[in-house]
């Protein structure tokens, strides 16, 4: 099958819409990918792009071309700028691209959700049908991240996503609070044209890697972790985007209240409100107990996360948040990790059903500091419970092949 996937983002940038894309090449479909020109976290463009050069390239033998854009610099106007300009730069590459033979279309739809109208203009130009991979839900994504209440601009946020699910011809999504969500929308017309597909784990446990290759390689990236890594302590680590909705500034305010144990708390990865979560932690004094580091590949993800005596999920109060199952979850799990929770919603709900870590009773500092002080007192053994029932349930629900030959069939039945 031929695909044409969009998104804003692709590699060198770290997406998981780089391992799908490497996967469905294996899988033997030709792939073709159109994205932005990489700038994504730190609002630069990548050394060696511009908007003349690297336009076109090759990844892992998946043709690659680049749209016209701005970087996201810092900053809400350049932000607007970087989304606007990829749309107008993507939707004039879509319709300008001698590359059409195409028998499907894949969008991949992490925020903005603008990203999928160069997808829409590939449809309207090739009549063939368009996927839309929903990864946050608009217009309501863009409420809980920037507090906008203007009722005219979200009016039209409103009438834009309706255009946009009405364009296309199935719309998946990573949790099933999503799906009841999407399906209650007043214009989102046929209700079984959006269903669950949970995302598979990009990595797997460090140990069945060393068991495969003999070796977890010797990148430097790993040495500033290790540094700080004192047998003596517990160790808690948190991996991925550090951003508004992770709330991780709580983090700071669960450190304070245990200064007198020897947790440390560690904080991998990068992100536009990083430095508010540092400040937040000098403000707490516990610049000794929460530790920062720069964004690593994935594919290192499992040697940190073996260490760890803990994994921590967090994201902020919020009836959106709730609803959403963040990608880390499946890395976590895949990762054999015990899981210290500051959650509502679906996630909270599983890892209590399935018995897979601890939850505070509420998303603030104090009750994140009341489990993470319960899980540092548990006997080892119950901790293990933890790991291994993490392992259970994600080969049972995430299993990559599985969940990966679901995606196949999906798109037979749209191409029939």
């Amino acid at each position: 099958m031929n695909i044409f996937i969009v998104s804003q983002y692709f590699y060198p940038e770290n997406f998981r819409i780089n391992d799908l894309a490497v996967e469905l090449k294996k899988r033997g479909h030709h792939i073709t990918v159109l994205t932005g020109i990489p700038n994504y976290p730190k609002g630069e463009f990548y050394k060696g792009y511009s908007v003349k050069e690297r336009r076109e390239e090759e990844y892992e033998g998946i043709k690659v071309f680049r749209a016209w854009m701005t970087p996201r610099h810092k900053g809400a106007f350049f932000l607007f700028l970087n989304y606007i300009s990829f749309v107008f730069g993507g939707v004039l590459k879509a319709k300008t691209m001698k590359e059409t033979d195409f028998d499907l279309i894949y969008a991949f739809g992490t925020s903005p959700i603008t990203q999928a109208l160069p997808a829409i203009a590939m449809k309207k130009r090739i009549h063939k049908p368009l996927i839309f991979n929903v990864q946050d839900l608009w217009p309501e994504n863009v409420v809980v991240v920037t507090g906008l209440k203007n009722k005219l601009v979200l009016g039209l946020l409103e009438k834009l996503v309706d255009y946009i699910y009405g364009c296309c011809d199935l719309v998946l999504v990573p949790s099933r609070s999503f799906v009841r969500k999407i399906q209650r929308r007043k214009n989102f017309m046929p209700k079984e044209k959006v269903r669950f597909w949970p995302q598979y784990s990009v990595v797997e446990k460090a140990d069945y890697i060393l068991e495969r290759t003999g070796e977890f390689g010797n990148k430097k990236e790993l040495y500033d972790i290790r540094k700080h890594w004192d047998k003596k302590k517990f160790h808690i680590v948190f991996t991925g985007n550090i951003g508004v909705a992770q709330g991780l500034d709580l983090v700071a305010k669960a450190a304070s209240y245990l200064k007198d144990l020897p947790i440390r708390w560690h904080l991998v990865g990068g992100g536009r409100d990083k430095e508010q979560v540092i400040e937040a932690v000098k403000e707490e004094g516990v610049e000794e107990h929460v530790l920062f580091y720069k964004s690593v590949e994935e594919s290192l993800v499992p040697i940190i996360l073996r260490e760890a005596d803990a994994a921590l999920i967090i994201m902020k109060a919020d009836p959106i948040l709730d609803m959403t199952i963040p990608a880390k979850f499946q890395t976590y799990l895949a990762c054999g990790c015990a899981l210290l929770g500051c959650v509502n919603g679906e996630v909270k709900e599983i890892i209590e059903e399935s018995g897979l870590g601890i939850v505070s009773g509420r998303i603030d500092g104090k009750s994140l500091a009341e489990a993470a002080k319960k899980m540092f007192y548990l006997e080892e053994e119950e901790r293990e419970t933890f790991r291994e029932r993490a392992l259970s349930f994600s080969k049972e629900n995430f299993e990559k092949e599985k969940i990966l030959s679901y995606l196949e069939n999906e798109f037979q039945k749209q191409c029939m």
